[in-house]
């Protein structure tokens, strides 16, 4: 990725508050919905299967996208790319390449566990 040559409308405004309190809200959100699938599993269905490991994996996935977005922030996410210096643009653009591996693995997770409840339901 080629740097801005001019700088944006908007000037320098770091927006990477926003970003990081997005991604805590959403991380908080998916621990608590596993935790309750755990529960339900656990104390009511009284068993677990295998689309509820798949669920456990796709959650640290989430997790892991948690602590590359918070590197990313460290090396300039949220501010516009003509501001960044040419080393931070580079760790970003490293960062975001393993961000968007880890969200294609936590999607196929998911994917692949609502795939497979129907046909444990029958059972």
């Amino acid at each position: 990725m080629q740097k801005p040559t001019s700088p944006p409308e908007i000037g320098d405004v770091d927006r990477s508050a926003g970003i990081l309190a997005t991604s805590v809200l959403a991380l908080a959100l998916v621990i608590i919905f596993i935790a309750l699938r755990f529960a339900t599993r656990i104390w009511l269905v009284k068993r677990l299967g295998w689309d509820d490991w798949c669920i456990i994996f796709a959650g640290l996935g989430h997790m892991v996208g948690m602590g590359l977005i918070s590197v990313q922030i460290g090396a300039g996410f949220g501010r516009p790319a003509y501001y960044l210096t040419e080393r931070q643009l580079q760790v970003f653009m490293k960062y975001s390449y393993g961000e968007w591996l880890q969200v294609r693995l936590s999607y196929s997770l998911d994917e692949t566990q609502l795939k497979g409840t129907p046909r444990r339901l029958r059972h």
